[in-house]
C-alpha cells in the first residue's frame, strides 16, 4: 500500500520541473521512438528537443502515435480539442532587414528555423535573425480555417456522431466553414438519431449566418474598387441568389445589387479619368517629337505653318490611336472634349510665341481701360514705331517671315510651332501680351526699330488648358 500512489506522485513532480528538465521518450506514428526534453507544449502539439542531436523539432500530436498522444496529453494535464478561445504558442521572429514574422516554429537547427505564418512556411537563416520572442495567439493568425478544421479533424474519429457534431460546431462558430459545418453537422444526423434534431436545427439558424458573411464578403470586395474584385463581388452575388429564401435573403440582394452598380460606375469614371490624362500626356509628348522631326526638315516658314495646319493633328491623331489601340473617333472624343466638368481639373499652362510673336501680333492690343496719361504715351510709342519702321525699310533692314525663320534658332521654331498648334487645337483660356524682353516694350532701341519685336512692342502668350 505504501506504493499506491507513486506514480501519481512521479507525474506531479514531472509537471512541477522546469520544462527543459522534462525527459522524455516518446513513439512516432511511424513507429520509430525519439528521446529527449519536452520545452513546451500547446494544444497544437509540442515543442522537443532531441537528444540524438541536439536539434529543436516541432511534433504535432498527429505526428505521434495515438495511444501516446492520449498518454502525453495526460501527463500534460491539456485538452484534446483545438477550441476557438484557446490561445497557441507562437514566435515573434525581429530580421536584421526590418522583417518581423508571427507563427509557430516548426523546425530548428543551428543554421536555419522553419517557421509556419498564416502565409505559409518559412525558412529562416539563423544568422538574419536580431531577436526572437514568444507569445500566445489567436490560432486563426496563425492557420488558415482550413488548415485548423484539419488538424481538428485528425484527432476526432469520423464515425462517431458526437465527433462529427463537435467538428460542425468548431467549423460553424470559430473557423466559419459553413459548408463544413453543414457536412459534419448532417452526417452527426445520420450516425445517431439522437443528433438529428439538434442538427438540423443548427443546419436551418446556418442561413442567414451563410447570407451574413457572404454579404460581409461582399461589401469587402466592394471596398477594394477594383474590376477584379468587383467580378468576385458578383459571383458572390449569384450564390446568394441560390441559396434557400429569408425574410433578409432578397432585402439583402437588392442593396447589392445597387452597391456594386455605384461601384462599377465610380470605376468607370475612375478608369476613363485615368485614361483622359494619359492620352493627354501622350497627345502632348507626340506633339512635341511631331515639331522636333518638322524642324529636323529644313522647311520654310510658309510650308512649315501649312504643315502644322493640315497634317500635324492628323497624324497626332493617328498615333495616339495606334499605340492605345482606339479608334480614331475614341481619341478624337478626348482631346477634343471641351466640356467645363473636363477643365476644371486641368491645370492652367502657358506657352509663348516666343521672338516670333511678331509673325503673330495683328497689332499692338486695344488700350481700353488705360489713363489719359498712358494713352498719350501709347501715341507717342506708335509714333516714334512708324517713324523707325520708315527708317529701317529705306535701310533695306526689313525682313519676311521666311528670312527671320532661317535665320532663328531651332529652340525658337520649336516654340513657336507650339504655340501655334495649341492656339489652333487646345482650349485657349486667355491670348496675353508683356513687354518685348529686347525693347521693354517700347517698339524702339534708341530711334532705331526693336530687330526682335520689330515694332510690335509686345510678346504674345497663350494661356491654355
Amino acid at each position: 500500500m505504501r506504493y499506491k500512489y507513486l506514480h501519481l506522485f512521479i507525474i506531479i513532480i514531472c509537471l512541477l520541473l522546469p520544462l527543459e528538465t522534462f525527459s522524455i521518450t516518446v513513439q512516432l506514428k511511424n513507429g520509430s521512438y525519439l528521446s529527449g526534453e519536452i520545452v513546451s507544449f500547446d494544444e497544437m502539439g509540442l515543442e522537443f528537443k532531441s537528444w540524438h542531436n541536439n536539434g529543436i523539432l516541432y511534433l504535432k500530436w498527429h505526428h505521434l502515435a495515438d495511444s501516446e498522444t492520449i498518454r502525453l496529453k495526460n501527463i500534460l494535464a491539456i485538452s484534446f480539442t483545438i477550441e476557438g478561445n484557446n490561445e497557441i504558442y507562437a514566435s515573434r521572429i525581429y530580421l536584421k532587414n526590418g522583417q518581423i514574422l508571427e507563427g509557430v516554429i516548426s523546425e530548428k537547427d543551428e543554421n536555419t528555423i522553419k517557421i509556419k505564418t498564416i502565409n505559409g512556411l518559412k525558412n529562416v537563416v539563423t544568422g538574419d535573425i536580431l531577436k526572437t520572442e514568444n507569445f500566445y495567439t489567436e490560432p486563426l493568425k496563425i492557420y488558415k480555417p482550413q488548415e485548423l478544421y484539419l488538424e481538428k479533424s485528425k484527432t476526432l474519429d469520423s464515425e462517431k456522431a458526437s465527433d462529427n457534431f463537435e467538428l460542425a460546431e468548431y467549423c460553424r462558430n470559430y473557423l466559419k466553414l459553413y459548408d463544413k459545418a453543414k457536412e459534419h453537422y448532417a452526417k452527426a444526423a445520420q450516425l445517431s438519431s439522437s443528433f438529428r434534431d439538434k442538427a438540423n436545427e443548427r443546419i436551418s439558424a446556418m442561413t442567414d449566418e451563410i447570407l451574413f458573411q457572404k454579404v460581409a464578403e461582399i461589401e469587402k470586395l466592394i471596398e477594394n474598387k477594383d474590376k477584379k474584385s468587383l467580378e468576385e463581388a458578383k459571383n458572390v452575388l449569384l450564390d446568394i441568389k441560390k441559396m434557400e429564401k429569408t425574410k433578409y435573403r432578397d432585402k439583402a440582394i437588392t442593396e447589392l445589387e445597387k452597391k456594386i452598380t455605384e461601384a462599377e460606375n465610380l470605376l468607370a469614371s475612375r478608369v476613363q479619368t485615368d485614361l483622359n490624362k494619359k492620352i493627354l500626356a501622350q497627345y502632348y509628348s507626340n506633339l512635341k517629337a511631331s515639331i522636333k522631326k518638322i524642324c529636323s526638315q529644313g522647311l520654310s516658314y510658309q510650308s512649315t505653318i501649312s504643315y502644322v495646319n493640315n497634317m500635324v493633328y492628323k497624324q497626332v491623331v493617328e498615333k495616339l490611336s495606334k499605340d492605345n489601340k482606339l479608334s480614331e473617333k475614341e481619341i478624337l472624343s478626348i482631346i477634343e472634349d471641351k466640356s467645363q466638368e473636363k477643365l476644371q481639373h486641368l491645370p492652367k499652362r502657358e506657352i509663348s510665341y516666343g521672338e516670333g510673336s511678331w509673325l503673330v501680333n495683328t497689332g499692338v492690343s486695344s488700350q481700353s481701360s488705360i489713363t489719359p496719361e498712358e494713352f498719350a504715351r501709347y501715341e507717342k510709342r506708335t509714333k516714334l514705331v512708324a517713324e523707325a519702321r520708315e527708317k529701317a525699310a529705306q535701310k533695306g533692314e526689313l525682313i519676311t517671315p521666311d528670312v527671320w525663320w532661317d535665320k532663328t534658332t531651332d529652340s525658337q521654331r520649336e516654340i513657336f510651332i507650339e504655340a501655334l498648334f495649341i492656339e489652333t487645337y487646345w482650349q485657349v483660356i486667355e491670348k496675353k501680351e508683356k513687354p518685348c524682353s529686347s525693347c521693354s516694350g517700347e517698339g524702339t532701341i534708341g530711334k532705331n526699330l526693336c530687330k526682335v519685336c520689330w515694332g510690335t512692342m509686345t510678346e504674345i502668350i497663350i494661356v491654355y488648358k
